[in-house]
């Protein structure tokens, strides 16, 4: 079974990460779990298809250590996640080599990407120049910047946002597991979002969390 983890933090939010390293057994570890995979029959490219399955049972898993059963997604007129349980909010996201999802009693966002060069030669778009200075070319930096940034929009669910003048991080320490903390300027204010951010091999995860962790 490639499930990689299922964990559930002291603020309630369960993460589950799914490792794609067996696709052919996707149908029925989505079937024996009774995933109800209806959204996604106009994805036609198949390796997306595969990584939108396998989200989609990272979120049941994230849900079983919650005690829901996650078997169905509906999206809202902005595209966002949502299941039909009251107080039960998800996030999912997957790259070629893994999927995860989140579970959080509150509105919430999730972000995986590889610890790639290309960062570096698209970060001028989404950093603020303040932003720029503190990645320094450090392409992880980078990745942690990026994912941040994907998880307070996914957070919002909203379409016009400007990541480098709407999304900001703060500075932050590099390590293997950190915590970190950002601002979302809209036009309902600004809101201060905590999140946590991983090293997997050869990727960073970074997800937002209710508050911040003590």
């Amino acid at each position: 079974m490639p499930l990689h983890s299922a964990t559930v933090d002291h603020q309630g939010t369960a993460l589950a990460i799914w490792q794609l390293h067996e696709v052919e057994s996707l149908p029925s570890e989505a079937n024996t779990r009774g995933l109800d995979l209806s959204e996604l029959a106009t994805i036609q490219h198949p390796q997306r298809y595969e990584e939108s399955v396998a989200s989609r049972i990272a979120l049941y898993e994230a849900g079983k250590v919650l005690g829901h059963e996650l078997i169905r997604v509906i999206k809202d007129e902005f595209g966002k996640p949502h299941v039909a349980i009251a107080g039960c909010e998800i996030s999912l996201t997957h790259s070629s080599e893994f999927a995860a999802a989140i579970v959080s009693p509150t509105s919430c966002g999730i972000d995986i990407e590889p610890i790639r060069d290309k960062l570096n030669r698209v970060c001028g778009k989404f950093l603020s120049e303040t932003e720029l200075a503190h990645a320094a070319q450090n392409t992880e930096r980078l990745c942690v910047y990026w994912t941040a940034k994907e998880a307070i929009y996914k957070l919002y669910g909203k379409r016009q946002l400007i990541f480098k003048e709407d999304i900001l991080i703060d500075t932050f320490t590099l390590h293997e597991d950190l915590r970190l903390s950002g601002h979302l300027l809209s036009q309902t204010g600004q809101k201060q979002v905590w999140l946590r951010s991983l090293r997997l091999p050869g990727h960073r995860l970074t997800y937002t969390s209710p508050e911040r962790a003590q």
